[in-house]
């Protein structure tokens, strides 16, 4: 069974208290696996994942998720994720108050939010109705977004996962604490809403090491693995450059991946992200030009061909980093509509 500790900050207090919060969470799955080596059935996997959000000021936040795919508490089977949050400053855990204006309206607002973007496809849910009540308050801070975690047996994927929801940060900014020292500003939220100066290296460096913001896969990764950590959502799809796959973690909702040879990731398409800066829905070619200087290439896309490779009608702007290759889709309004990284 795998659970963080934190070592070397130079307040051992905090530290201390960071540490003990990260072991009651873990508590009952540890109790579970004692249970276990007494030699109840069942087997237990527990595993996490942690990274550190920096602030400008300060210390900045550490977020830990922890996965548990095996026997539960409560004795049935199922895969549950179990966020925190603590800033590192104090040692405090990071709840929701601290992230939203209003925590009440807010997650009213996501529940009709989610209803309607799900409106057209539900097919990935049990029960659409199971998204309420909606947990806002068991919620992770990652670099692209907030993610929010359903407790076990409640609203789940059809794989019978628990069911997490991950929200960009611009899909939700105007319930969001954006305020000069809220928390969320320090941590850099508010340059990820607008191109900034930093947005053209940025780009750079992500495209060349074959990888989009908020997303785990890289191309050339096995296919294998990214199935297996993220569940199919569709069996996969026939498409002009490969086979398209569509992924159930929603961190890929509105994102397909590309693989020509069924074995590694050869492209990434999706509608929904915010590149730096460049955000789907919202940036216009002007400003995509601006930033990026003229296209490599770029080619007019018509209705038959946008329908064949699943982009708007409008034009594709082509650009090339390294190895890899950049096509920013405007639709005929000339607002960025789809975004594709491939290998060359």
């Amino acid at each position: 069974m795998e659970y963080p500790q934190v070592q070397g900050m130079e307040d051992a207090l905090i530290q201390d208290s960071i540490n003990t919060a990260i072991l009651e969470q873990a508590a009952s799955s540890l109790n579970t696996l004692t249970v276990l080596k007494a030699g109840s059935p069942g087997t237990i996997q527990a595993s996490s994942q942690q990274w550190i959000l920096h602030a400008t000021s300060g210390p900045g936040v550490l977020s830990v998720l922890l996965t548990v795919d095996g026997r539960q508490p409560n004795g049935r089977t199922g895969y549950v994720q179990t966020p925190a949050m603590f800033n590192l400053e104090d040692g405090q855990a990071v709840t929701a108050e601290a992230v939203f204006l209003d925590v009440t309206e807010a997650a009213a607002w996501i529940e009709d939010y989610l209803l309607e973007q799900f409106d057209e496809d539900l097919s990935n849910y049990l029960d659409v109705q199971n998204l309420s009540p909606f947990p806002i308050e068991n919620l992770l801070l990652t670099t692209s977004g907030i993610s929010f975690y359903y407790p076990f047996d409640t609203m789940v994927w059809l794989s019978g996962r628990s069911a997490s929801i991950h929200l960009l940060y611009h899909e939700i900014a105007p319930l969001l604490r954006l305020g000069k020292e809220d928390l969320l500003t320090l941590l850099g939220v508010n340059d990820q809403l607008m191109i900034a100066d930093a947005s053209l290296k940025n780009i750079e460096e992500s495209v060349s090491a074959g990888a989009l913001p908020g997303l785990d896969a890289t191309l050339g990764g096995a296919m294998e693995t990214l199935v297996e950590e993220n569940r199919l959502q569709y069996d996969p799809e026939g498409y002009p450059e490969g086979e398209l796959y569509q992924l159930e973690d929603d961190a890929y909702r509105g994102t397909f991946l590309i693989s020509v040879d069924e074995a590694s990731l050869s492209g990434i398409l999706t509608k929904r992200m915010n590149l730096y800066g460049l955000i789907t829905g919202r940036t216009t070619r002007t400003e995509i030009e601006t930033l990026l200087g003229p296209a490599q290439f770029s080619l007019p896309m018509s209705d038959t061909a946008a329908q064949l490779y699943r982009v708007p009608e409008g034009t594709m702007l082509t650009y090339s980093y390294g190895n890899h290759e950049l096509r920013l889709y405007v639709n005929t309004e000339n607002t960025l509509g789809a975004i594709m990284l491939k290998t060359k």
